[in-house]
């Protein structure tokens, strides 16, 4: 049986990030997770994790819906208490990958359109605020046309 469409994608878009060798970030730290940490898990890298499906009443075609899998993608580094370390490196990566889905198609994934990319808030949690990280996300939504039924 194949993988869910949902999951094709999150893994296509971790291979097309490593893909894209972005400047402090080791292949092995780009990863699909449920969720970018977790209460015992806090570490520098880039996770791609499931975010809300978008469904679009009236989109599609008379026996296909359009859905948009939400594949969030969170980039964390460490600032060690200095608010602009690490700037320029952050927006690159930020940028690199916008550029990479942005009105793109998902690889070989064929019932995939297009991607579309928004700016995601991240909040980080009570435990690592100590640990001074710095944190942003990015959608990547993959848009579907799927047969129904």
């Amino acid at each position: 049986m194949a993988d869910a469409i949902f999951k094709q994608c999150l893994d296509r878009v971790v291979t097309d990030i490593k893909a894209l060798a972005l400047t402090g970030v080791k292949s092995y730290n780009v990863v699909t997770r449920w969720m970018p940490w977790d209460s015992y898990h806090f570490e520098e890298g880039i996770t791609v994790h499931p975010a809300k499906e978008a469904i679009t009443d009236g989109a599609g075609t008379a026996g296909r819906d359009d859905i948009g899998y939400g594949c969030q993608v969170t980039m964390v580094q460490a600032n060690h208490s200095d608010l602009t370390a690490n700037m320029n490196q952050h927006l690159q990566w930020q940028e690199s990958i916008r550029k990479k889905f942005m009105n793109q198609r998902l690889g070989a994934i064929t019932s995939v359109m297009k991607c579309t990319v928004q700016v995601k808030d991240v909040p980080i949690p009570k435990a690592f605020i100590k640990e001074n990280y710095l944190t942003h996300a990015l959608i990547v939504r993959a848009w579907s046309r799927e047969t129904r039924g």
